[in-house]
């Protein structure tokens, strides 16, 4: 790691995710076209929504989300990017679950887990049917 940060997210999208790989689209940043990256990984389907690892490489505002919906899997909940949201509380299933980073006084690896706060884990309950199957694969 040279100086950048790394982030994990995890996400719940609509749709089956069945392989990894890589969204390299570009996304609108800054009044043009830049290049954005994200590497994907499914850890479970259950043949409606998908359990999502996502790696941001770029780091673009709403990189995640676009890519995400437009490559047909919207993030469960995001009224912004074609998901219409059926959640009571509003939530986005997206969290950011893991960030590592140098520190900036000695260069050191500083690596922060974050786990699941209890809204994502309620809102994945309220989907019933539609998350069935995801509960234990989330940390």
């Amino acid at each position: 790691m040279t100086g950048e940060m790394n982030k994990r997210y995890l996400a719940v999208v609509q749709g089956v995710v069945s392989d990894a790989g890589e969204s390299n689209t570009p996304v609108h940043a800054k009044g043009s076209m830049k290049p954005a990256l994200t590497k994907c990984r499914p850890l479970t389907s259950n043949g409606c929504t998908s359990l999502v690892e996502l790696d941001l490489i770029t780091g673009r505002r709403h990189q995640l989300r676009r890519q995400l919906a437009e490559a047909g899997w919207p993030i469960i909940g995001d009224d912004r990017y074609h998901q219409k949201s059926t959640l009571k509380s509003g939530r986005l299933l997206l969290h950011c679950c893991f960030l590592a980073f140098p520190d900036p006084v000695n260069g050191n690896l500083v690596e922060i887990d974050c786990p699941l706060p209890e809204s994502f884990v309620t809102a994945v309950k309220e989907l019933g049917s539609a998350t069935r199957g995801l509960l234990e694969f989330l940390p």
